[in-house]
This record gives structure tokens, sequence and C-alpha cells, in this order.
């Protein structure tokens, strides 16, 4: 009976944390997640708050995360080659650095951007040469640490906030890069972004990859856009019919190709870090042939004023169509019928009217024979 009651426990333990695994990470779960790091911070350092004390704020946070085991000393202006030169750390967490000078701070925040369901925090140490304007700004730089980026959103703490529960901030990534850039009404350069080091511990998670469109014309240009925390370098995987034609090694979280051969094709991204790689999601997408044999017939070569006809119209790989109709008086009229290759009109002015279909898809255009019909 309790071997029986101790499988039954360890089943529903199983489902609770699948459930809990797969649920989305709400704003208020992230925040209270980060606070509570934060508060943790506050207590080993004995202090009331971090005003004025940048480095502690991210070296406590460190610690009280446990990626650190002890406390790294230095100001602002120093953070980011004090973590950038940590490899691994005694608790087992490996860092990549991203220096200014190869990639600014928007694209690093897009390159670390994940989905909202992620559940793993992959924390981001921000370094700044110079801070505000003040003159502890201007001599000692600034630090920063960011928890998650998700859904396009930063969440981050910084001891430029007094009190602990105002530490705890979410903004676009366009409105952080934008508080945290130069002030042009004041004198001096603020905040003189230095770099970023992402600390990881496992293998990528959330990965995902999207494409540009899902329809494009023979040699478009198509982008592929990925992103992943935790992840260093991506290998994308192109098949055409299930055969592989393009694998390409990338440390951008981006990659723009182009395709000529008409068809169906796939692609999927391979996310890796020192601790191994995982594959995302497959997408699709195709390139589609211009239209070809395009045709048009009338219901009617004679018809009266007032008498319907019907013209139908198609070519092969069409998806769009637009009707011209020249008429007796010489003018010319556009008629636009989307997918539908068929149009009925009566006309009230007698004479010859002639009439063509312009056959569209994404992979070009072409037009059908011209038709007349003699109105009388």
């Amino acid at each position: 009976m309790k071997r029986i009651i101790a499988v039954f426990l360890i089943f529903i333990m199983l489902i609770s944390f699948s459930a809990n695994h797969n649920a989305v990470a709400s704003e208020d779960s992230i925040k209270s997640h980060m606070l509570s790091n934060y508060s943790k911070a506050i207590s080993l350092s004995g202090k009331n708050n971090f005003v004025g004390y940048c480095a502690a704020c991210v070296s406590y946070q460190l610690m009280a995360y446990g990626i650190i085991d002890k406390y790294v000393y230095g100001n602002g202006n120093s953070a980011y080659q004090n973590y950038s030169s940590i490899i691994t750390t005694p608790t087992g967490w490996h860092t990549k650095s991203y220096p200014a000078s190869e990639i600014s701070l928007s694209q690093i925040l897009e390159k670390q951007n994940a989905s909202p369901n992620g559940f793993r925090y992959y924390p981001i140490v921000l370094g700044f040469n110079k801070g505000t304007a003040s003159s502890a700004g201007q001599a000692y730089g600034h630090t920063m640490m960011i928890y998650a980026v998700r859904g396009g959103k930063v969440y981050f703490t910084d001891s430029l906030m007094p009190n602990t529960p105002d530490n705890i901030y979410s903004l676009s990534i366009s409105e952080f890069c934008n508080r945290y850039s130069d002030n042009p009404t004041t004198l001096e350069k603020e905040f003189v972004y230095d770099g970023a080091v992402v600390f990881y511990n496992s293998l990528p998670d959330t990965i995902d990859i999207s494409v540009s469109n899902t329809q494009n014309a023979p040699w478009a240009p198509v982008t592929f856009k990925f992103s992943s925390p935790a992840t260093v370098t991506y290998s994308l995987a192109v098949y055409k019919n299930n055969v592989r034609i393009q694998t390409i090694h990338t440390n951008s979280n981006t990659y723009t190709s182009s395709y000529g051969e008409p068809g169906s094709y796939t692609a999927y991204v391979s996310a890796s870090n020192l601790l191994g790689s995982v594959d995302s999601y497959t997408i699709s997408f195709n390139v589609q042939s211009a239209p070809a044999n395009a045709y048009m017939y009338a219901s009617k070569q004679w018809a009266s004023v007032g008498e319907s006809v019907t013209f139908e119209y198609g070519a092969e790989n069409a998806t769009s169509y637009s009707v011209g109709i020249y008429y007796p008086d010489g003018s010319f009229e556009a008629v636009h019928t989307s997918g539908t290759g068929k149009l009925t009109r009566a006309f009230n002015m007698p004479g010859t009217y002639i009439l063509f279909a312009s056959c569209c898809s994404v992979g070009g255009h072409i037009d059908t024979n011209r038709v007349s019909v003699e109105i009388y």
C-alpha cells in the first residue's frame, strides 16, 4: 500500500512539474523572482539600499543568485573588464562576452530576446565607461544587471533607483536603449557603453526562429531571425524536398539569403553553447514560380446593351488577377478581382470592347490573350 501511495505521489509531482514548466511566465512572476533575489542581495550586503554603489548592486545580486561565490571589486567603469575575464565561475556558470566594439546594446538585447514562456533566467551585466552626468557617474562609470529579455521587454534592476520595490523595472528594448544613452541637453557624455556579459548554466532553451516572408519571388531576399538566451553560436539548416541545401554557422541572430528554384522549403536552427546544442522547431516557406500559360475567353462574342457577358481567365501559379478593359471611346479601366478568375459585366455603350487579364503571383505576372466583344 505504501508503495502504491509513493508511486502515486511521484506521478502527481511529475504532472505538477510538467504543467509548471509549460506555463507562460507572467510579468508579475518575473518581477517577483527579481525582487526576491534583489532583496537577498540587500541582505547579503548589510546595506539598506545600493544607491551610489552600482558595482556592489551587481556583485551582490550575482552572489545572491549563486552565480559567483565572492565579491567582485571595482567600479562601474571596470565592470565589463572584470566580468568578461571570467570564463566559468566556481559555481558552474559560464559567460559569453559582447564588447561594444563588435555589437551594439540594442543588438545584444535583440539577440537575447526570448519568448515569454521561458522559465530559466540568464542574467546580463552591462558595463558603462561613463554613467550619468553627475561627477560620480563621469568618474566611476556605471554597471547594472538585466534578469531577462522576453517578448521584447527588458527586465532589469539599477542602483540609480533608491528603494527596493522601485528597483524592479521593465521597459521595451527601444525604451531601455533610449534610457541608457547620451542626453544631448547635458554637456557631459553620458552612458558610454562598454559591453555586455551573459551568464548561463544550461543548454539553450526557448529557441525561436522566423522568416521574413513565407511566400517569396525567385532570388528575392529571405531573412531568417532566431533567438535563444544562453546561445553562443547558431547553425541554420535549409532544406528543399527533404534534402539539405544550405548550412550556415553564425554568431549573429539573423541571416539573409535568396533562393531561385521555385518550390517548398523548410528550415530550423541549432543553438549551441559550451554545454551542447538544441534544435529549434521547423518553419516553412515557399519560392513561387512566375505565372505561366495564361488564358482568357468570353461567354459571348456579341451581346446587346445591358446584357451580361462572363469572362473567365487564369494562369498556372497565379494568385491574383486584374482585368483591363478598353472601351469603344478609347478609355481604359482596370478591375482588380483578387483570386477570382471570373468577371461578369454588362456594357451600356455600343461598340467593340477589348479585355485581357494580368495574372500575378509573388514570382511575377503575365498577361493573357486579348478578347473582343461586340455590343449592339
